[in-house]
């Protein structure tokens, strides 16, 4: 899940605008990378998990 998001997040950083980026960007990569959404429930899991890195109040160097 963390190949998705090669990207640094710093915490005093705007907030909303950031996560907004991320969100758009891992959005359209995710939906242009994997067609068959429905058939792998793994993918979306995977996806959802990925989501949730967002919403951490502590901010890492996502991989």
């Amino acid at each position: 899940m963390y190949d998705l998001l090669p990207i640094r997040l710093y915490p005093n950083e705007n907030s909303n605008a950031l996560k907004k980026n991320i969100f758009i960007n891992l959005f359209y990569r995710f939906m242009i990378e994997r067609t068959s959404l429905i058939k792998n429930g793994a993918i979306i899991s995977q996806f959802v998990a990925s989501l949730n890195i967002l919403n951490r109040k502590t901010f890492k160097v996502i991989r």
